[in-house]
């Protein structure tokens, strides 16, 4: 018996299964919840069948085709059970009742033998979505969400090296979600753009009218070897991004990638201005963006060679290197100490600007005791 809420929202697991089992006359907001979600996923359950207690033979969503009673009418079978029987009554570790040798009864028993069944006396439930039958999360959204086509904006949001945070400012602005102070209500009488204090803020006058917006993805673009001034609106920009450079290859990524961080640091720029009253020089902006465009280009597992990908490294535009080379990817293993003792596991790294150290104390279980890490600037030259 467990109670998860008022008094009448007990359910009692004792008597009957979750599959079987009525609604509490009082339910709490959770136990609705679970109600609900039990019809939803009847669908993709069947059960692997040993003895065959307490599965019962009609209601019990037990058989590859579902619940048999919505599958069958219990009465064409001329099996003479009763609503509640259980499946045991016919069948019992890999034995049928002998009553379904009789030839009347030849086609309930071949339906009844499309279900699957184990030597051993459990009833183990398979998750029908998963080809292992254990439930997965991936695989229970999979199977319940509306899969729409996707829109035209996808693969400027979501793609190999995108970084959360920065997706979801993309996705609104997109979308044109962004609270910018021409969609703020009328008392507010400040509503130039806090970056050039020259025109309304508006989503596209933000990005890319503005004239330190307009600088910085100039640059970006100059950099990856385009000279052109940005479009009019956001969605003429993301339209020319998607047509122009489609596919993983290199120059897309970068692209892409800088088209994303270029949003984010510009908008993380405006709200620093106007909540926090500091500003940092388009110079500084375009650094940062550099950055984060260096930083998770140099996490892919690949980079493909091309010629335009060595121009853009041979002007040292972009801080990272092509290469046709995969790099080395090391797995590594962790053995567990002696029983009341603890392990120290640590790794350091050497750059020519910092150094950095960090470590992870765990016990004989496993479990995380403390973790450490130093990181120090250096000035170091090579000879």
């Amino acid at each position: 018996m467990g109670r998860y809420g008022p008094p009448g929202s007990e359910i009692n697991m004792s008597k009957t299964d979750i599959w079987n089992m009525p609604m509490p006359s009082k339910p709490s907001w959770g136990v609705r919840g679970i109600f609900r979600a039990r019809e939803s996923a009847i669908p993709h359950i069947c059960y692997s069948i040993g003895d065959g207690r307490k599965i019962e033979l009609w209601k019990f969503p037990w058989h590859p085709a579902g619940v048999l009673s919505s599958v069958i009418s219990r009465h064409s079978t001329d099996l003479s059970l009763s609503s509640l029987s259980l499946l045991a009554q016919i069948h019992h570790v890999q034995r049928w009742n002998p009553i379904l040798s009789i030839p009347s009864l030849k086609k309930a028993k071949d339906l009844l033998a499309k279900g699957i069944f184990n030597n051993s006396n459990k009833n183990i439930p398979i998750w029908k979505p998963e080809a292992n039958g254990s439930f997965t999360l991936e695989s229970a959204w999979d199977s319940i969400r509306v899969k729409n086509p996707k829109p035209p904006w996808y693969s400027l949001v979501w793609f190999r090296v995108n970084t959360p945070k920065e997706a979801i400012v993309v996705w609104k602005s997109l979308q044109n979600r962004l609270p910018t102070r021409d969609r703020l209500p009328f008392h507010v009488n400040d509503k130039t753009c806090p970056l050039c204090s020259a025109s309304l803020e508006s989503l596209n006058h933000l990005f890319f009218s503005c004239g330190c917006s307009a600088w910085i993805w100039r640059s970006l673009l100059w950099r990856a070897g385009w000279r052109r001034k940005p479009f009019r609106t956001l969605s003429e920009e993301g339209s020319w991004i998607r047509d122009k450079f489609k596919g993983n290859g290199q120059l897309s990524t970068v692209i892409t990638k800088g088209f994303q961080a270029a949003i984010y640091q510009i908008w993380k720029e405006r709200n620093h201005r106007i909540f926090e009253n500091k500003s940092t020089h388009k110079t500084q902006i375009l650094k940062r963006i550099l950055g984060d465009i260096c930083f998770k280009i140099n996490q892919l597992t690949t980079c493909r060679d091309s010629p335009h990908a060595r121009a853009i490294e041979a002007a040292k535009h972009f801080e990272y290197k092509f290469s046709d080379m995969v790099r080395t990817v090391q797995f590594c293993s962790w053995a567990k100490p002696q029983k009341d003792e603890v392990k120290i596991n640590s790794d350091a790294s050497l750059e020519s600007h910092c150094a950095s150290i960090g470590g992870l104390i765990r016990d004989d279980l496993g479990m995380s005791l403390a973790m450490f890490i130093l990181i120090w600037k250096i000035s170091m030259s090579w000879s």
